[in-house]
């Protein structure tokens, strides 16, 4: 009988040496849709710098603020470049609801309009 998988796998960062570069990756346990077949699938979050620093990738600075909290990290990484983004969440956060007024949309919605027929 197998043991039953750990529910926190998908979130526990790991060192994942390849080609001489350090990657943080996870590992989760998924299964192919035509199979049926589980297997483990490895997926690189960001890059281990000197002194073990953890620099994020584009996926895990788009990811959102609730789901990057989610990841276990160990105790000798150096996670300064998450906790900036984690305080830059809010500058974006209200950047983006600026750039969504309604007033913003409904000019943007106009500008085909506005434009001359040349340019379309």
């Amino acid at each position: 009988m197998s043991r039953k998988p750990d529910p926190l796998t998908q979130y526990r960062m790991r060192v994942h040496e390849f080609r001489g570069y350090r990657y943080a990756s996870t590992q989760p346990t998924v299964s192919n849709p035509l199979t049926g077949k589980r297997y483990s699938k490895r997926i690189h979050w960001g890059v281990l710098e000197a002194g073990n620093r953890f620099v994020p990738n584009r996926n895990f600075r788009r990811m959102p603020l609730e789901e990057q909290k989610k990841f276990l990290f160990p105790e000798e990484w150096d996670l300064s470049e998450v906790a900036e983004l984690s305080s830059k969440a809010e500058d974006t956060l209200y950047a983006e609801r600026r750039i969504l007024h309604p007033k913003m949309i409904a000019e943007a919605i106009e500008l085909p309009h506005r434009l001359p027929n040349y340019a379309h």
